[in-house]
């Protein structure tokens, strides 16, 4: 367990402005096979533990022994409709009919990317679809296991040549803003969170990422839906997320985003300077019945009203970085997602029109083992394209098939 750093300068008080959270109970978390392969690349678990939690058909990655961490661990043109011709004021000769003018030439706007976790990669590739992200999270287990479990990833992403994407979640579920200025407990990880902590973990994960990719393309988001807690009206936070970006791309071909929880839209802007300072913005959606029943169908038009404002607000490109939508349970719901995926798809053009450039999927395959105690409770065990037992749901073929119709536009 860490202990807390007595010695690191607080920033001065600052009035706290109110603003109601509906985000009030633990939501995120982390995969059980996340967590169980950190803690492998750190030797506590066997690695057929690990295997059983790996996505069905996709081979489970090679552990290593992990560094000690315990120490210091635009708008496009348009064009414009030529003035009038002056009247000819003696009315002697009329003048003539103005030439016709085209039509603008249509804009191809450049291709959807997308990613799976690097578990899920060789599930999609047996099928015949190529991601372009590899995801995977890193978080407080990290504290604890070391930075093993990263440069698996990392490395598995760099030898099939697709970018990874890194969750860089310190904060999680504990974020606020007595956590982030005090310091908290994680008592779910059973580590000490401070600032000091986070600051010198960023480096250490700049160093691992410069280490391993040597300068091909890794896009980290920093503290994934962090507008929560309090913290969603907390501008002292700009500055600390700023501060993050900074240091991360410091490291040749690393990519930013700063990601919003697709929420309390208004409290977006108070985040300007780490948004300015990124290369994306982003935001999310996690859709179930438990949680979200009178508006799971209406997913799409949430990912579109969000990614307007993102591009609103910010003028800058965008990444959808977690989407999820449970199918449980699966009488009905199954089915629901199947007929989301499908629209999603069929409004990729809307999104790519507001700046959205890629959509990164929480998972490919069901997760028995997941924590329910999590957000959306039982449907967190639900969110993949492909049942437990490996049998496919009715959304994998709309998802295969919108992976491919995109990628040959």
């Amino acid at each position: 367990m860490f202990v807390k750093d007595e010695s690191v300068e607080r920033p001065a008080q600052v009035e706290r402005r109110s603003g109601g959270d509906r985000r009030q109970v633990f939501r995120g978390g982390r995969r059980a096979a996340d967590l169980a392969r950190a803690a492998a690349a750190a030797g506590v678990l066997p690695l057929a533990v690990v295997a059983s939690l790996a996505v069905p058909g996709a081979q489970a990655p090679q552990s290593r022994t992990p560094r000690d961490t315990s120490a210091p661990t635009g708008r496009k043109a348009v064009p414009r409709t030529p003035p009038a011709a002056p009247s000819d004021s003696a009315g002697s000769t009329p003048a003539p009919a103005p030439a016709p003018v085209p039509e603008p030439a249509p804009v191809n706007l450049p291709r959807m990317r997308f990613g799976v976790p690097v578990d899920a990669l060789a599930a999609t590739g047996s099928r015949g679809v190529d991601m372009n992200f590899g995801v995977f999270w890193t978080g407080a287990w990290t504290q604890k296991h070391g930075w093993g479990y990263a440069e698996e990833n990392l490395e598995a992403a760099r030898r099939q040549g697709i970018t990874p994407v890194v969750h860089w979640w310190y904060w999680g579920d504990d974020i606020s803003p007595a956590c982030v200025e005090r310091g908290c407990d994680d008592k779910r990880q059973g580590v000490w969170k401070d600032r000091a902590t986070w600051y010198r973990m960023t480096r250490e994960l700049a160093g691992t990422i410069r280490e391993t990719m040597g300068g091909a393309e890794t896009i980290v988001i920093v503290e994934t839906e962090f507008n929560k807690g309090g913290i969603e009206g907390y501008e002292p936070f700009d500055g600390y997320l700023l501060d993050q970006i900074v240091e991360l791309r410091r490291v040749p071909g690393v990519k930013v985003v700063v990601g919003f929880g697709n929420w309390g839209l208004n409290n977006w802007p108070r985040f300007n300077r780490a948004a300015a300072a990124a290369d994306y913005v982003g935001t999310q959606l996690l859709r179930s019945s438990v949680r979200d029943a009178a508006t799971y169908q209406q997913a799409v038009d949430t990912l579109v009203s969000g990614a307007a404002h993102l591009r609103n607000t910010f003028r800058k490109p965008s990444l959808v970085i977690d989407l999820a939508l449970s199918s449980y349970p699966s009488a009905t719901y199954e089915a629901h997602q199947a007929a989301v995926v499908t629209e999603l798809f069929s409004r990729l053009g809307e999104l790519k029109s507001l700046g959205v450039t890629g959509i990164v999927w929480r998972a490919m395959a069901d997760d028995p083992a997941f924590d329910t105690s999590n957000y959306h409770g039982v449907a967190e065990r639900h969110w993949g394209f492909i049942r437990a037992d490996g049998s496919a749901k009715p959304a994998l073929r709309p998802f295969i098939d919108g992976i491919r119709r995109e990628g040959l536009n």
